[in-house]
């Protein structure tokens, strides 16, 4: 037993894992309501019963893939309010690339899916849309914005971040550069 952890408990949440990274990509391509739990299984090259003892249904699966991007993500808006009566778009954008860093995969699947297919994580995802739109209400740089309503370039930062990010990657030095093209995009030079 390594770190307190048996043999049989680490190959549950490599599983665990397998499964959900297996999951996210399938539901990415061909959309939630076209995978059933049954393909997820094949395609992970697990038992349909191994499947349903880590997730019982496809609601479940889904929240805990999709949960710990907005836990994180409303806990560090939460850390930034709380030691900022103004914010740099700079510490908005930042929290953008920890969040990609972090969550590659299920970012992609977030931007791909539906609004109503949020089911068990609609609550923690309206959480984060109304902090992060609120981030941008506090931005020191709000009059500078080009579009005339915080909430609209909120609208338009939450909308583009994870293609923008998935497209320049692959590119040294890719956080600098979303940062300052997104600070081009979004705020006038007066």
């Amino acid at each position: 037993m390594e770190n307190g952890i048996s043999r049989t408990e680490k190959r549950k949440i490599r599983n665990n894992r397998h499964i959900m990274d297996v999951a996210i990509d399938l539901f990415a391509d061909r959309g939630i309501d076209n995978v059933s739990l049954e393909e997820i299984a094949e395609k992970a090259d697990v038992a349909r019963a191994t499947l349903y003892n880590h997730f019982a249904n496809k609601q479940e699966l889904l929240q805990k893939i999709m949960k710990p991007i907005f836990d994180e993500g409303n806990a560090y808006i939460q850390e930034v309010l709380s030691v900022n009566t103004s914010i740099r778009i700079d510490k908005i954008l930042l929290m953008c690339v920890a969040l990609w860093k972090n969550y590659r995969n299920p970012l992609r699947l977030a931007y791909r899916i539906k609004h109503e297919q949020m089911g068990p994580v609609m609550e923690e995802y309206n959480t984060f849309i109304t902090n992060f739109m609120y981030l941008f209400e506090k931005s020191r740089e709000k009059r500078l914005f080009r579009f005339k309503s915080p909430q609209l370039t909120a609208f338009v930062v939450y909308k583009t971040f994870v293609p923008l990010l998935e497209s320049i990657e692959s590119v040294p030095g890719y956080e600098n550069l979303f940062i300052e093209s997104f600070k081009g995009f979004l705020l006038r030079r007066d």
